[in-house]
């Protein structure tokens, strides 16, 4: 398995000039994701499923749409995620983790709060069709991947939100990137997120807000816009 991670896995620079040839006037700015900041969060300076951690896959959710619309534009397909696509994945984002404890405690339910609380708490904010389909990648983010539930926008969902167990580094809950759905995940996501981690912990002294703190961390790792 080791073998093959290196073999998918391309250095984040070239994984950076690939994704700016591809979709580089696609790219999240700046400024969008700052305004995709929840409006609650349980333990938000929590340093696995903070606000830190929040930030770091809010980006590459939205690049990671961007670059599977890319591939079917290429083979000559209509895009499959259409504008409310990406507001559910820019919310399911922004709240997934917005419910756990910060620790193993009722981990396993942390999903189905966060869905609960987006569906109630933000009803009339949204369109519904954006709601509730954030809501069920929120809920469906936390179980093992079952057939009967998956769809394409929870399949990248999950890659990007399991992209980010880089922070774990070798650890019991590190990142196995064959585990990642998508091979376009392997091969220009997990560079580019191990940079944006790596930036995000060098910046902790210096931006003390977590969510700020990614956004500028993707930033540097060339996934986010600096406008």
């Amino acid at each position: 398995m080791g073998e093959r991670i290196e073999q998918f896995e391309l250095p984040a620079s070239d994984a950076r000039h690939e994704i700016h040839r591809r979709i580089g006037d696609r790219l999240p700015t700046r400024s969008e994701l700052l305004q995709a900041r929840p409006l609650y969060y349980r333990v938000p300076d929590d340093e696995n499923h903070g606000l830190e951690h929040t930030g770091l896959v809010l980006a590459p959710a939205l690049v990671l749409g961007e670059l599977i619309n890319h591939e079917y534009i290429q083979a000559g397909f209509e895009p499959i995620f259409a504008d409310d696509d990406f507001q559910a994945l820019r919310l399911a984002a922004a709240y997934h983790d917005s419910h756990s404890s910060g620790t193993a405690e009722g981990y396993a339910e942390h999903g189905k709060r966060a869905a609960s609380w987006v569906r109630e708490s933000l009803k009339g904010v949204y369109a519904q069709p954006v709601l509730f389909s954030a809501a069920y990648l929120i809920e469906h983010h936390v179980p093992d991947d079952d057939p009967l539930t998956m769809t394409d926008l929870l399949a990248t969902f999950k890659d990007a939100d399991g992209g980010a167990r880089v922070r774990f580094g070798k650890e019991k809950w590190g990142l196995i990137v064959d585990y990642l759905r998508y091979d376009i995940s392997r091969q220009f996501l997990v560079g580019p997120m191990r940079s944006a981690y790596e930036a995000a912990v060098s910046l902790r002294g210096e931006i003390s807000d977590g969510f700020t703190r990614a956004i500028q961390a993707n930033v540097q790792a060339g996934l986010v816009l600096d406008r």
